[in-house]
């Protein structure tokens, strides 16, 4: 999907881009086409503010759209610009800062915490926390009874940075493994959490599917409280719009009915 900065000419090829799969196995080589067509390159352009939608569809699949931000630059590179970095942040800010959007904040347990400026961005765009969920991934290089252990684990108890959502602990795939397809992600992380050096670790808090299921409740508390004023400005928008089409009065959809339309016109100026 482009970014409405665009011009109607710009905006064409992306919006005309389009593509069905039978399945997420197709779904890399579609990234790679999508780069291409938002001008993402290695060596040139490393971001874009044009948007890739996937829609996953079928009778059990939520209603529920989830949007993967860039990760945060911290300083400019080589590879990145300061035009890169200043992308990044007004990208991630943008989907922050809306009322009701749910914040999923990621944290690399890898990271040094104070490194790690999501956290920041996730305070100032949702001060009382109340819908941000923080999500704690690579567990596995924490090194067991590590001040960097005890650390992420009074996270994930929500003790040391508070969230009203709490927070979540996911083991993803380990890229230099190679490729994995979803079903070997989940039996590695399944795998991960039963070891006994994970049980500081409480189980609701971790893996995929404990997170899907936080994920349920939160959309369904959010759709509750956001509910009534979504109605609301619904209905003040189709009042608008009901007021601007009686401005334009009645339509003129055939030939004969815009003729007469202007000839009245004409007669009144002659009067």
């Amino acid at each position: 999907m482009h970014n409405h900065a665009h011009s109607d000419v710009e905006q064409r090829p992306l919006g005309e881009s389009c593509e069905q799969l039978d399945s997420f196995e197709g779904l890399p080589i579609l990234i790679e086409k999508a780069k291409v067509a938002m001008g993402i390159t290695t060596h040139a352009k490393a971001f874009s503010n044009d948007l890739l939608r996937v829609e996953p569809s079928g009778p059990d699949r939520p209603h529920l759209t989830i949007v993967d931000l860039p990760g945060l630059i911290h300083s400019e590179t080589k590879q990145q610009s300061a035009m890169d970095v200043q992308l990044v942040l007004d990208v991630v800010q943008s989907y922050m800062k809306e009322p009701r959007n749910i914040i999923l904040a990621v944290v690399f347990a890898k990271n040094d915490f104070a490194n790690q400026i999501v956290l920041k961005l996730a305070r100032d765009a949702d001060p009382s926390g109340k819908r941000t969920l923080g999500i704690i991934t690579k567990p596995d290089t924490l090194a067991a009874g590590s001040e960097s252990e005890t650390m992420f684990v009074s996270f994930a108890k929500n003790q040391d940075v508070e969230f009203r959502l709490g927070w979540h602990v996911l083991k993803n795939m380990d890229m230099d493994k190679g490729q994995w397809t979803l079903k070997q992600r989940d039996a590695e992380e399944n795998e991960f959490f039963s070891r006994k050096d994970t049980e500081r670790f409480a189980k609701s808090l971790v893996g995929i599917d404990n997170l899907r299921m936080r994920l349920d409740k939160v959309l369904l508390s959010q759709i509750a409280t956001e509910l009534p004023s979504l109605i609301r400005e619904i209905e003040i928008k189709t009042d608008h719009c009901r007021t601007r089409l009686r401005r334009l009065g009645e339509p003129r959809i055939t030939v004969d009915e815009q003729n007469l339309y202007l000839l009245n016109i004409n007669q009144s100026l002659q009067e």
